[in-house]
C-alpha cells in the first residue's frame, strides 16, 4: 500500500525525470520521452511487483544515461534540473533514496568505449541480473516491453538488432525475472513473440 508521502515523492520523480527528458523524443517519432518511463512505472505498479521505491526508479530509469550533463565522484547533474539526482533522491528522508538511486546506476548502461556493442550489452544484462536488489531486472523488463510496442518506428536494421539483443537479454535475465512477477514474464513474452513474427 503507498502512503500519501510516498505518493508525492512519486510525483516528484516523475516531474524531475519529466524536466529532466524535456525535448527529448522517442526514436523514430514524435512522442515526447517522458511518455516512456511513464508506461514503465505503471508497469511496475500494475504488476506489484514493488513499492514507492521501485516505481520511482521507473520513473527515473533513463535519467543518468540520457540526461546526464557531467558526473563527478558518482555525483550525477541532470540537465534542467538545479539539484543533482543524488541530493534531490537523498533530501527526503522518509523515503529509501538510496535504493532507489542504486536501482538507477544498475539500470544505467555504463560507458566503455573499448568493448563492442554486443559484448557491452551482455555485461550489462549480467550485471542486471547478479544485482541487488534483482528487482532492476524486472524495470529493465518493464522498459523493454514498453520499447517493443514502439519498435515499428525502428529501421529495419535496428529492428533486427533489437530483437536479437531482446533475446540475449531474455536468456541471460529472464529466469530472475519469472520469480519475481508472472505477469511482467508474460507480458513480455507476448510482446517478443510479436515484434519477432512481425519483423524478422
Amino acid at each position: 500500500m503507498i502512503t500519501t508521502a510516498q505518493y508525492k515523492f512519486i510525483i516528484k520523480c516523475s516531474e524531475y525525470a519529466e524536466r529532466a527528458h524535456q525535448g527529448q523524443f522517442r526514436i523514430g517519432n514524435k512522442c515526447p520521452y517522458i511518455i516512456h518511463p511513464a508506461r514503465v512505472a505503471s508497469l511496475i505498479t500494475m504488476s506489484g511487483v514493488g513499492g514507492c521505491e521501485e516505481i520511482c526508479a521507473a520513473w527515473l530509469h533513463d535519467v543518468i544515461e540520457d540526461c546526464c550533463v557531467d558526473v563527478m565522484f558518482d555525483i550525477y547533474t541532470i540537465k534542467n534540473n538545479g539539484i543533482n539526482i543524488n541530493d534531490f533522491l537523498l533530501s527526503d528522508t522518509s523515503q529509501d533514496g538510496k535504493l532507489i538511486l542504486k536501482l538507477v546506476e544498475a539500470l544505467t548502461l555504463p560507458e566503455d568505449e573499448e568493448l563492442m556493442k554486443d559484448e557491452q550489452k551482455k555485461l550489462y544484462y549480467e550485471s542486471l541480473r547478479d544485482k541487488d536488489p534483482s528487482c532492476a531486472c524486472t524495470i529493465k523488463f518493464c522498459d523493454r516491453i514498453d520499447s517493443l510496442s514502439t519498435i515499428g518506428a525502428f529501421s529495419p536494421k535496428g529492428r533486427n538488432w533489437y530483437i536479437h539483443d531482446t533475446e540475449r537479454m531474455f536468456n541471460i535475465m529472464g529466469s530472475t525475472v519469472v520469480r519475481q512477477s508472472t505477469t511482467i514474464y508474460e507480458l513480455f513474452r507476448i510482446a517478443f513473440k510479436e515484434a519477432k513474427e512481425k519483423y524478422l
